[in-house]
């Protein structure tokens, strides 16, 4: 039953990156950092990451973030701190209610001049039963609301 539900809403994350892809002119990307099974296309957009930690989204760690590319089954980011957490919720979209990729943070890679860049691999949608707090996180503030 575990397995079911996991590999459902893992399906359900690619298809909403697929959606991300859809219509865009795909260039594909090779990465020197890492390995994959799939392509990845450069796509660049402004994101919010929140650190999952002890099982919990950590909020007062979030920071936005660029992609640098993705594919459906995981989103390279470029940010201006180091994410010390193994698994992240990514926001990829500005309105509230957009629910956010659950991802593992496979690898990550100074660029120098404090940035880093970080390969994930999409997990999961996160749902609103799983993580209460997300239903106050406004993606654009950066900040909980009432």
């Amino acid at each position: 039953m575990f397995f079911s539900k996991t590999r459902g809403r893992r399906h359900e994350a690619q298809s909403l990156l697929f959606q991300f892809l859809n219509g865009k002119v795909i260039v594909e990307v090779t990465s020197p950092y890492e390995d994959r099974s799939e392509s990845r296309s450069r796509y660049c957009i402004g994101i919010a990451v929140i650190p999952i930690r002890d099982g919990h989204p950590d909020i007062d760690a979030a920071f936005t973030a660029v992609t640098k590319d993705i594919s459906t089954t995981g989103v390279g980011i470029v940010a201006k701190q180091l994410i010390a957490a193994d698994e992240v919720l990514i926001f990829m979209g500005s309105e509230a209610s957009v629910r956010p990729l659950r991802a593992k943070v496979c690898s990550c890679h100074p660029l120098g001049f404090g940035w880093f860049v970080f390969g994930t691999e999409v997990t999961a949608l996160a749902y609103p039963d799983e993580y209460p707090v997300l239903a106050h996180f406004d993606p654009n503030g950066m900040r909980l609301v009432s």
